[in-house]
């Protein structure tokens, strides 16, 4: 319907009263006339006022509310007992589009005066004044469980009815669980809380979808003998009821509410379609506090009681002792060096399958009340029951491979301390781990032994060896030093890089053994090219940041190349990113010490973590390396561009700094390194790594 068809109903609306309202925001668009008289308004009254609030004097959408049944093609009918006006209405509700929007549109005719009197409009009004009194019942109590008993009982009075209940669905199981209960003192027979399935009533929602409620008025003869509904209504007492459905804001059945043996206004359903609403939003409510209850006192990750939950249970058994008490404290091993070494995700699932043991194992309440701590409480158990659980619950842990626990146990009689009881649990079970922690040392001391003598056996049997990657001059196209990269024979003979065996042998502490293997190979090939009469550029080797930190260091790298008689300038110290872990004082003196002796330090990998550039202002290098995967991207990406730029003249501002660009494989990023003035450069465009050898013969040997 346009703007003009609407206009047209106004003027030949005679004294009906119309108004129209946005569907979503019930804000009044317009009042007729009437509706100005009938509510006592001005045309300007009304601006941004509510039709609820003008209407029915309400502060919250009407529980009556007709939107949901509005179409644009026909009026939907219906009366209504206005207790703000003090009048009753037909009333022919639907949409329209007004300025290109679908808005309500409402027409109430006033036929008081032909109900004046009549029951039916007695009955109205005590329909109205209940549905007032539930729905305040509802909306002003914080006690959910209160405000739903003293709701029943507003509509068991109205109806007469024996009992009320609200049933709630659980959609996993598709169960209907009476959730809510309200018994007349009359009642012959009082019904247990009790539950069915859905699939019981499923006609139920057929009739739903088709009337919004559903009438049963004798269940003996409407409902079939053999049925299940007829056997649960009849053997709890119910020859009669009035039911509607509870519907989730999307339509979708969430529960039932149910009136037993309704003795008056058995057809008056519109009290209880009234109010299904606001009984939904009371279940919302009541899951919300329920979920903030369960984050109150639940550990999120294992599901278990928290610590807030285990500190309020010590305090009851401190104010109101149990005749006995077993106290059950486990603490996981290893926890920390399980998330370093394999991620927090492995170190979470080891917390939950220790919650799943402790909570299959243990019939009693279960804590987490740290990182790794749990705590079962045991009250009122026997001694020896106490020991059959506590044993039964090793074995248990025993059986889990990767999974190791230590725990300690408490039983006590008599005079009971919970907290002091708690204690001492915790006590034993602290020296159980310390005998765990001290057996893993030993076990690690044999481990640490057992791969250094495999690690320096596979060194003497040339497991390892030594590979040289050029560095060219960016400006001459001259080599001017090489990298000693270290390569790993596997079992079939193929080549191993670095990064597939330098992290294990970081982890397990020892990678000095080949980082010191690196640079006395590289000091026997300078002494054999030495005597060859021939120039040997700087040759750069990487130190991990585990054999910077040992100390002797510098003793032994002195020891070294004096022993293979190399002039110290000839080996470049590289130092990767992680000596951002190092205590920069501790670093800068390191760095000062080994350029003071004559050694060349570089800082590699540049642009590869955010600290290198605090490093840059705690310490001098001679190099700095910038990394591949800057250079991979200096030609196709402008701020990787920036960045390589930027990191340039830096190093030429910090006391004349060579920069060194790894990786580099085409020719546009050759081009674009040779534009910023880069120094030296190093990647397969130029060469891969190369046996020393091949190096020698290549790059040092005079040619013929």
């Amino acid at each position: 319907m346009n703007k003009e068809g609407i206009l047209d109903i106004i003027s030949n609306a005679n004294d009906d009263s119309i108004y129209l309202a946005d569907i979503e925001t019930y804000d009044l668009i317009y009042l007729s006339p009437a509706a100005l008289q009938l509510t006592d308004r001005t045309p300007d009254d009304y601006v941004g006022e509510k039709c609820y609030q003008a209407l029915q004097g309400l502060d919250a959408p009407c529980p009556f509310c007709t939107n949901q049944f509005l179409t644009e093609h026909d009026f939907y009918i219906w009366e209504h007992n206005n207790t703000k006006l003090g009048r009753h209405f037909i009333l022919r509700d639907r949409l329209v589009r007004y300025l290109g929007k679908l808005v309500r549109m409402e027409i109430a005719t006033d036929i008081t005066e032909r109900k004046r009197g009549s029951p039916n409009l007695m009955r109205l009004q005590a329909i109205d004044e209940s549905l007032v009194r539930c729905i305040d019942t509802l909306k002003n109590s914080d006690d959910t469980a209160l405000a739903m008993n003293s709701f029943l009982s507003h509509i068991g009075a109205f109806y007469q009815a024996d009992q009320v209940h609200i049933f709630e669905m659980d959609a996993n199981t598709q169960m209907m669980q009476q959730t809510y209960q309200w018994i007349s003192e009359n009642c012959p027979i009082r019904q247990e809380p009790s539950a069915h399935a859905r699939s019981a009533i499923d006609h139920w929602f057929h009739a739903f979808d088709k009337n919004g409620f559903i009438r049963i008025v004798s269940v003996k003869n409407e409902l079939a003998p053999d049925s299940a509904e007829y056997a649960a209504l009849s053997s709890n007492g119910v020859d009669s009821l009035i039911a509607v459905p509870l519907l989730s804001k999307d339509g979708a059945p969430i529960g039932v509410i149910r009136v037993d043996n309704p003795k008056s206004n058995l057809d008056a359903p519109r009290l209880l379609r009234s109010v299904s609403n606001f009984v939904v939003d009371g279940i919302s409510k009541r899951a919300m506090l329920d979920k903030l209850d369960k984050l109150s006192y639940n550990d999120t990750l294992t599901g278990l009681f928290n610590r807030n939950r285990y500190t309020e249970q010590i305090r009851e058994f401190q104010k109101k002792p149990p005749a006995t008490l077993g106290i059950i404290y486990l603490d996981i091993d290893g926890l920390k060096r399980a998330n370093d070494t394999y991620g927090h995700a492995f170190g979470d699932a080891l917390l939950t399958r220790t919650a799943d043991l402790l909570v299959k194992g243990c019939p009693y309440d279960v804590y987490r009340i740290g990182g790794d701590e749990f705590v079962v409480l045991c009250p009122e158990i026997g001694q020896e029951d106490f020991q059959f659980l506590t044993e039964r619950l090793r074995k248990a842990f025993k059986k889990e491979g990767d999974l190791s626990v230590s725990i300690g146990t408490k039983w006590t009689t008599g005079a009971i301390d919970a907290m002091e009881q708690v204690v001492d649990a915790n006590h034993l079970m602290d020296m159980e781990k310390q005998s765990y922690y001290n057996s893993m040392r030993a076990s690690r001391e044999l481990h640490y032994v057992q791969l250094k003598e495999k690690l320096l056996k596979d060194i003497r049997q040339g497991v390892f060896s030594v590979y040289m990657q050029p560095q060219f001059s960016l400006s001459t196209q001259q080599v001017v030093g090489a990298e000693a990269l270290v390569r790993k024979t596997g079992l079939n003979g193929e080549m191993i890089p670095p990064a597939m065996f330098i992290p294990f042998y970081e982890n397990e502490g020892l990678i000095p053994f080949i980082d010191f293997f690196v640079l006395k190979t590289v000091c026997q090939a300078v002494r054999d090219w030495n005597l060859s009469s021939v120039a040997v550029p700087p040759i750069s080797i990487n130190f991990s940041r585990i054999t910077l930190m040992t100390d002797d260091f510098t003793e032994n790298i002195v020891d070294i190349c004096n022993h293979y008689e190399v002039p110290y300038h000839i080996i470049d110290i590289e130092m990767t990113e992680t000596i951002s872990k190092m205590d920069l004082q501790v670093l800068a003196a390191l760095v000062k010490r080994l350029r003071g002796i004559g050694f060349s330090v570089s800082l590699d990998d540049f642009g590869t973590r955010y600290s290198n550039l605090s490093i840059l202002t705690a310490i001098e290098f001679d190099h700095i390396k910038i990394d591949k995967s800057l250079v991979d991207h200096i030609a196709t990406n402008e701020k990787a561009h920036i960045i390589v730029d930027y990191t340039i003249r830096m190093g030429k501002a910090f006391k004349q700094a060579g920069t060194v660009a790894e990786g580099i494989e085409k020719n546009d990023q050759l081009d674009a390194l040779t534009n910023l003035n880069c120094d030296i450069g190093q990647g397969y465009y130029f060469s891969k790594p190369i046996s020393m050898r091949e190096f020698f013969s290549r790059y040092l040997m005079p040619k013929a």
